[in-house]
């Protein structure tokens, strides 16, 4: 639908534009581009940049969004007929950014210069009137990365960079976007603040200090005709790096003034880690921003397993485990519905990741077909975790009354304790993930809004252990994390079932996560007797367990007792 889209328009655009449109839309070109230098002569060199890969990296609040939104309009006004895709992870966050919000938005941006735009909402589509059109495009599934594979466009501008795991960057680039970037003579920028996860091409494109085998780097410095090693930017496909801190962003000078006051009463060197990357957009080795510590055991060969699955064995589970199936389900609409499979075993201590799949705008007819695709494929799923605030409570009600799955409702208190618990799971062994799998790309990448670091620190206390603390330690919204909840969800409810976690880490007596643990153990003691009962019976009787109020109204619209008993338990919400 796009592409046709994009290629009628543009030649619609191309016969019927004149040359006193094309003249007053390129006098409206010069007039932001003159702006710009007087603004950040930095970002104005980045717009201008001929280079066909181009990066550049900022910290927060240095303007990057402006910057990629004044480089999508100017190449718009100064070319007829010119295609512009502003992409990024999470589409919802770029049309926040982007759409209407903020200085960096592409309405203030065309009410500024009396651009004279045409937005279509629907499609987050603007029209030039010089025929030249743009497009805002998320990528966080196949399906999506799928639309910009042979929209040939004059300028590819992703940004959040630091949100794509490596691997789906990587793909984006070199198998989607470089193959068709010649046909208009395009131009790719990779633009971001520095993130966590020191590889991949958004890394090796903007820290000078990252080198291919050979020892060579990946990305010349804009300006530099001819590196060290005799390379062009354009001649060997370097990326022609652009960088720039607070202090160049003019249009607040004061954000600059307090970042030298923070530096001198934190008594920072001039390579503390914080200094260099939250104030001068610098990369660092190491730190605690990742959510999961999932990164270092992988790199340490752990927590990691290849299922081999055959007929007779479709979980590719050892054998022998007793493995039992349970899932995790997240409900969104515009944002997606993830669930997330997996088996947890009392023998072996562990839970295993068997599969994952997500999807937008499903309805729970369709969720409830994807839970039941997943049974056939692998087996009953012993219980159910979902979030169940807001609409997903209408859903789980449906899907347990009408559809009869085994929802129960997650537990979401204290997330950043159960968080931790997952951590040491990882790192105790007792938790595997499948590789280049959704849920693996979004443990790899979900990371803490450390935005906060004004806050005066205790000695020996870290930023992310301070915010957690003072209950504000938050996950950077920019970086979906949709499957990685689905896996904390189901994470959580079963983890008094299989591991030896509560023996090594400690839960304090009376805490809300004690609480929860021994609610869980409980409901697995009465879900056990429920079920020892239902063999020995195919009907009520009168000396079951009592039911709680949800369970009894719930078993109105039931007429089987291996319903109920597939059901385990109705939770609390339906009560």
């Amino acid at each position: 639908m796009y592409e046709n889209d994009l290629a009628l328009q543009s030649e619609d655009g191309a016969k019927t534009v004149t040359a006193e449109v094309i003249a007053r839309c390129r006098a409206r070109a010069k007039d932001m581009l003159r702006k710009l230098k007087e603004v950040n002569p930095k970002q104005y060199d980045m717009v201008m940049d001929r280079s066909s890969h181009v990066a550049g990296i900022c910290p927060r609040r240095a303007g990057k969004s402006y910057a990629g939104a004044a480089a999508a309009l100017i190449t718009g006004e100064a070319t007829p007929g010119a295609i512009s895709l502003i992409i990024s992870l999470n589409k919802q966050q770029l049309r926040r950014i982007y759409w209407s919000g903020g200085p960096s938005g592409l309405y203030m941006l065309a009410r500024k210069y009396k651009l004279n735009l045409t937005f279509n909402n629907t499609y987050l589509r603007w029209e030039h009137e010089n025929g030249s059109i743009g497009y805002l495009l998320g990528c966080e599934d196949d399906e999506q990365m799928e639309v910009i594979r042979g929209l040939e466009a004059d300028l590819y501008l992703v940004d959040e960079c630091k949100s794509f795991a490596p691997g789906k960057l990587t793909k984006l680039i070199d198998q989607i976007i470089d193959p068709q970037l010649a046909s208009r003579n395009g131009k790719l920028v990779l633009i971001g603040t520095p993130g966590f996860i020191a590889t991949g091409p958004f890394y090796q494109a903007t820290c000078l200090q990252a080198v291919d085998d050979e020892g060579m780097p990946y990305a010349i410095p804009s300006g530099t005709k001819v590196d060290a090693w005799g390379r062009t930017a354009n001649e060997h496909l370097l990326w022609s790096l652009h960088t720039w801190t607070l202090e160049d962003n003019s249009a607040k000078p004061e954000q600059w003034t307090h970042a030298l006051r923070k530096k001198r009463s934190k008594k920072w060197a001039d390579d503390h880690p914080i200094w260099l990357r939250e104030y001068l957009g610098q990369w660092t080795v190491g730190g605690d921003g990742l959510v999961f510590a999932y990164a270092d055991e992988k790199r340490a060969g752990r927590c990691t397993w290849v299922p081999v699955q055959t007929k007779e064995n479709p979980t590719g589970l050892p054998p022998d485990g007793n493995w039992r199936l349970v899932a995790g389900l997240d409900f969104g609409y515009e944002a997606p519905t993830a669930m997330v499979l997996a088996a947890y075993s009392r023998k072996y201590g562990e839970l295993r990741h068997v599969w994952d799949w997500s999807g937008r705008h499903m309805l729970p007819h369709e969720i409830s077909n994807m839970i039941k695709r997943a049974e056939e494929r692998f087996g009953r799923i012993e219980v159910i975790f979902a979030d169940v605030g807001n609409l997903g409570k209408t859903i789980a009600q449906d899907l347990m009354e009408t559809y009869g799955h085994p929802i129960e409702s997650a537990k979401k208190r204290e997330k950043y304790d159960y968080i931790e618990q997952l951590n040491g799971a990882f790192q105790l062994g007792e938790v595997y993930i499948i590789p280049n799998t959704p849920l693996e790309i979004q443990l790899l990448t979900n990371a803490w809004d450390l935005d906060e670091v004004d806050d005066s620190l205790p000695k020996g206390r870290t930023v992310k252990e301070e915010m957690g603390r003072l209950g504000k330690l938050v996950e950077d919204s920019s970086i979906p994390n949709d499957s990685s909840d689905a896996f904390l969800y189901l994470f959580r409810g079963s983890l008094h079932r299989f591991g030896r976690i509560s023996k090594e880490i400690p839960i304090d007596k009376g805490s809300p996560a004690w609480v929860e643990r021994q609610e869980a153990v409980e409901l697995a003691q009465l879900r056990k007797q429920l079920k020892d009962r239902a063999d020995k019976s195919h009907f009520l009787s009168n000396t079951l367990p009592p039911m709680p109020t949800g369970v009894k109204a719930a078993l109105a619209k039931k007429d089987t007792w291996s319903r109920y008993t597939h059901q385990s338990l109705m939770p609390s919400f339906l009560s």
